[in-house]
């Protein structure tokens, strides 16, 4: 069958995949922590995949220009703010971090500089640090210039936010690590791969560059319609996690009513074993997802 179409193969003897989906109604630090304790536990507890003195990358999603998180543009620096303070339990060494350009700070415009201050943990824009390339023999790029922070970290956590996006349908844990490229390049890729399914096979070779190996979903008020920056707000109050971030954006898909199949970089990255896609093959714990899905999202 073409590629084109909109299907997923079978799973070819892969495990399957487990996200947890726990409730936090809004961002009141002690809600939102005991949610993010809740899903991490439900796949099989933060010790298992950080262990003490890790380096951990918090990939967190900045989208230019800064903004207030009251307008759910960026990952709310309270989540993670949750997901740090967890992190620091373990005994890891956390770097928070996205590649930003801002003629201020915009890391104190989005509350980012002020939690990073509150935890006592790094906080970098990532270009000061630079970027190294990657070799990932692709199907859209050969090589990725990928965050020298993200890729010498031990373990990845990368914390997107669940909106639309114009371009993909949808933005969630593969097209966040996007944001581990210099901003030149972005900016490129948005004006060569124009069509959808290119640029979504993109997205999947910057992915296969640092794949995390937790991610954690900010989808407590998450956006619709014109995403990712122009749309509007709508209150889902879901925290979901998975140590397979290409699985986390297939149930997250499905929440607002996608099929994973029609989410290019989750059709691409299951077919190309970075992760699994096909909600038949994963096991959602915690809430269901009967109980939380939306069928009116824009």
């Amino acid at each position: 069958m073409p590629e084109s179409e909109n299907t997923l193969p079978d799973d070819n003897g892969r495990p399957p995949a487990r996200v947890a989906i726990a409730r936090a109604s809004n961002y009141e630090l002690p809600l939102v922590r005991a949610a993010v304790t809740k899903a991490v536990r439900l796949i099989g507890g933060l010790e298992t995949i950080v262990k003490p003195g890790a380096k951990v990358f918090v990939k967190i999603n900045h989208l230019p220009p800064p903004s207030p998180p009251e307008r759910g543009i960026v990952t709310h620096p309270v989540f993670a703010e949750a997901v740090v303070e967890l992190l620091k339990e373990v005994g890891a060494d956390v770097t928070v971090g996205d590649d930003i350009e801002s003629d201020g700070d915009g890391f104190s415009i989005t509350g980012f500089r002020q939690m990073c201050r509150r935890a006592n943990v790094k906080l970098v824009n990532l270009r000061e640090q630079g970027f190294v390339e990657v070799d990932v023999r692709g199907e859209a790029l050969a090589r990725v210039h990928a965050a020298r922070v993200a890729v010498e970290a031990d373990v990845i956590v990368n914390l997107p936010k669940l909106k639309t996006h114009v371009l993909t349908v949808f933005t969630g844990a593969v097209k966040n690590m996007y944001g581990t490229l210099p901003v030149g390049l972005r900016q490129r890729y948005h004006g060569e791969f124009r069509r959808s399914e290119d640029f979504g096979r993109m997205l999947t070779d910057v992915f296969a560059a640092n794949v995390p190996q937790l991610t954690i979903m900010d989808a407590i008020s998450a956006m619709q319609g014109e995403g990712p920056s122009g749309g509007t707000m709508r209150n889902l109050g879901v925290v979901l996690a998975g140590r397979d971030g290409v699985a986390v954006d297939a149930v997250a898909g499905r929440i607002i009513g996608l099929d994973p199949a029609e989410v290019d970089t989750t059709r691409h990255c299951h077919r190309r074993g970075l992760g699994i896609g096909r909600l038949e093959e994963i096991e959602v714990v915690g809430e269901s997802l009967a109980s939380v899905a939306v069928d009116d999202f824009q």
